[in-house]
Formats: structure tokens, C-alpha cells, sequence
């Protein structure tokens, strides 16, 4: 009969160590660089994906979409803004730098002994100058399958470790950062004169 009993327990009590997180919390590391000196730069976020959750959860076929503990958007600009001011560039004026995040999130799909994790991150950077426009597109994805309940903590935590090495591409990249310190003005064609 105690045999009985212990199996149950020892499940609710692997269930209570995989409960699920209300919120996920965004924190990458940017990598500082050096690129500018006295540069400026207006900078646009726009959080374009299709579903707002962080990280969708599939157990039992039942599916759980956890969001952000804050805006995306906002929290994105916040550390885009301190990855341009390491590298030399403030951002209070000057050429805009408009930058989509088009992907960002975590699936994770869990059995009884296993769960499969699939991390995305795909970001679009835009910088427009008098001159032109410069467009670059930045991914990265991690896909793995490990034993037991998934871990959510490990989960944000590669997330973000993904996330931190896209941004760190992006802001080292050196056509956008060429792009940024354009500060030449206009090129522009003079039409003829057509007599009256």
C-alpha cells in the first residue's frame, strides 16, 4: 500500500519543481565595443512579432504562453541604446536606426522523460541617412532535447545568451555602424533648366 502512495507523490513533487514561470524576464549581455566617438543616432523599436509570448510551454498537448515581465519593445531599446552608447553613440539625434524585432522567443515541448527547447531571435536593422538607406538582418537559433522536465530558468537564460550574441553581431557589424556615423549631406541630382 506505501508503494502505492509513493509513486503519486514523488510525481506531484517533480510536477512542483517544473511549475511554470508567470512572466520571463529579458537580460542579454552585449559584448562592449568600440566603434565612434561623439556620434548620435535616432533610435526606433518596433516589436513586430506575431505572438507576444516569451516562451510557449506544450505539455499534454496543452499549451502555455508565458509574456515578458516588461514591454519588449521597450526593454529592446533600452539595451540596444546601452550597446550604442559602449560603442561611442548616443542616441539623441542624427541619422535614424530602426530596428524590428521580427522573432524572440523560446518553444519548449516536454514529455515525461525528455523536453525539446527551440530558442529564436531574428532582429532587422535599418539605418536611413541623407544618403540612403542600409538594411541588415541579424538571426540566431538554438535547438536542443535534454532528459527530464524542462527548467525554466536554464531556458531564459539561453535565451538570453542567444539574444545577446545577436545583438552583439548587429551592433559590431560595419555597415550599419558606417551607415550611422554618415553625416554627409544629401547627394543630389540637378535637373536641367528648361527654357521658358
Amino acid at each position: 500500500m506505501r508503494r502505492l502512495l509513493v509513486l503519486p507523490l514523488l510525481a506531484a513533487l517533480f510536477a512542483g519543481c517544473a511549475s511554470h514561470p508567470t512572466t520571463v524576464v529579458l537580460g542579454p549581455q552585449i559584448r562592449p565595443g568600440q566603434c565612434c566617438a561623439n556620434e548620435s543616432v535616432s533610435l526606433e523599436v518596433t516589436d513586430a512579432r506575431v505572438n507576444s509570448a516569451l516562451l510557449v510551454l506544450i505539455e499534454d498537448g496543452k499549451r502555455k504562453e508565458v509574456p515578458a515581465y516588461s514591454d519588449v519593445g521597450e526593454s529592446m531599446a533600452g539595451f540596444i541604446r546601452d550597446g550604442l552608447k559602449q560603442r561611442g553613440v548616443e542616441t539623441t539625434g542624427g541619422n535614424t536606426l530602426k530596428v524590428e524585432i521580427q522573432q524572440l522567443g523560446a518553444t519548449v515541448s516536454s514529455g515525461l522523460l525528455k523536453h525539446d527547447t527551440t530558442v529564436n531571435a531574428q532582429l532587422r536593422f535599418v539605418v536611413e541617412t541623407a544618403n540612403g538607406t542600409v538594411t541588415r538582418a541579424f538571426n540566431g537559433q538554438r535547438s536542443d532535447t535534454k532528459p527530464k522536465r524542462p527548467d525554466v530558468a536554464a531556458i531564459e537564460k539561453e535565451m538570453n545568451l542567444l539574444l545577446g550574441r545577436v545583438l552583439t553581431e548587429a551592433l559590431d557589424d560595419p555597415q550599419l555602424m558606417e551607415a550611422i556615423k554618415d553625416n554627409g549631406p544629401a547627394v543630389m541630382g540637378l535637373e536641367p533648366i528648361m527654357p521658358l
